[in-house]
């Protein structure tokens, strides 16, 4: 919009000075450095910050890779620089997401990959098996850390402590769960409750509660520390496919104009015919939404990705309850997942194929389903901006005004 030379103009040479009673405000502070800019630059800055609060933007950046077998299980590092994949051909790797080059290929296992998941700090991977083991590899150099035996039969899901790199959690189809130590290899706690397999696990944010979802339609909460069993969830009338915690985050209940504000104590459960939200505090349901079976919530709890049945994946305002992007494939979208930033979106399609969609950030078309989003992101501003001025006139009284007030 504008050259170099020009938009160094742009920029206060001098900083802004405030009352004290204007320090308290940094919305307003942040009103008064806006107003001294031009007004096409601070529209275009409101513009940018509108579309990045709408964060419904993703657009189609790249094909990741394209790999001969079918992959079963994907995962996004930490850092968001690297994707792991599980492979149908008992094998996983580790990609670039910048050079689109594999850096590593985790070999070992004899039978299907399963699962896959990076350590919190990103310098470990772990990989999942029906050969009944997990292996933990180191993510810098490729080299095999551990090895953890123990599991009757086929692992389908592992996890990795959020508050502990020592600690990762496995879920098997001899219907257990377990948690491991890294560094010896030893089993620390077992769960015992489910009478099927388990196919999801995962960590609460503190790493203090473990979840397990089950093909007898039944998910459960539990003390990580001594195993024992909190809560049986019951409400899914179908296998419970993933379990995941949500950090924050706001959804709108079916049918009504009620809303559910989600923390670290939420808890969403996905099987092919339902999403399910829970208390983890007191395991009571929270929320059901037939109309988003297999959700994926973006790390802020803004948008939920959806992958039904019939080809197709979708991302919906969870506030809303909106379709905001709708994506088909006819070889079948497989996976979706967003990288722990949530700037990025990945999709697997025909099973082979991992495509990269990148959250856009600048003018774009609003469409029809976010038009009240962005009026009552308006409003915001609008009621911000009246704030301003009325504290300003308070500050800085005109002179007719000063007059009529000075009894001399």
């Amino acid at each position: 919009m504008y050259g170099m030379n020009e938009q160094k103009n742009l920029i206060p040479t001098t900083t802004p000075t405030f009352s004290d009673k204007d320090s308290r405000s940094h919305s307003y502070g942040m009103l008064i450095y806006l107003k001294n800019l031009p007004q096409e630059v601070t529209w275009y800055i409101i513009s940018l910050a509108i579309d990045h609060s709408l964060n419904y933007n993703y657009t189609f950046s790249k094909t990741l890779c394209k790999t001969k077998k079918e992959i079963n299980a994907l995962a996004v590092s930490p850092d968001g620089k690297t994707v792991l994949i599980g492979l149908h051909d008992k094998t996983a790797s580790l990609w670039d997401l910048k050079t689109n080059e594999q850096r590593h290929e985790f070999l070992g296992h004899v039978d299907i990959i399963t699962s896959v998941a990076f350590s919190f700090d990103g310098t470990m991977v772990v990989v999942g098996s029906l050969d009944t083991t997990a292996t933990v590899w180191n993510a810098t150099t490729g080299a095999m850390i551990k090895v953890f035996k123990g599991h009757r039969k086929g692992i389908n899901s592992v996890a990795c402590s959020p508050t502990d790199r020592h600690t990762v959690l496995t879920g098997s189809n001899d219907t257990t769960a377990c948690l491991w130590d890294v560094q010896t290899g030893n089993q620390r706690v077992y769960f015992i409750g489910h009478t099927s397999p388990i196919l999801s696990v995962a960590f609460s944010p503190d790493g203090s509660i473990i979840a397990t979802g089950s093909r007898e339609k039944i998910a459960c909460l539990w003390n990580a520390q001594t195993g024992d069993q909190l809560f049986k969830l019951r409400g899914h009338s179908n296998f419970i496919c993933s379990v995941a915690f949500i950090s924050k985050g706001t959804i709108i209940t079916s049918g009504s104009k009620e809303t559910c504000t989600l923390d670290g104590t939420t808890l969403v459960t996905g099987s092919k015919d339902i999403t399910s939200l829970w208390s983890v505090t007191t395991g009571k349901l929270l929320y059901n939404n037939k109309k988003l079976p297999l959700a994926v919530f973006s790390p802020d709890g803004c948008t939920i990705a959806v992958k039904s049945p019939d080809n197709r994946a979708s991302l919906v305002d969870s506030a809303s309850g909106e379709e905001l992007i709708e994506m088909e494939d006819p070889t079948g979208i497989d996976l979706v997942a967003f990288s722990p930033n949530g700037t990025t979106f990945f999709t697997v399609v025909g099973n082979k194929t991992v495509y990269v969609w990148d959250h856009s950030v600048g003018f774009s078309e609003w469409i029809e389903t976010r038009k009240e989003s962005a009026w009552q992101l308006y409003k915001k501003f609008y009621l911000l901006n009246l704030y301003a001025e009325k504290i300003e006139k308070m500050d800085h009284p005109s002179k007719k005004e000063s007059r009529s007030n000075n009894p001399h």
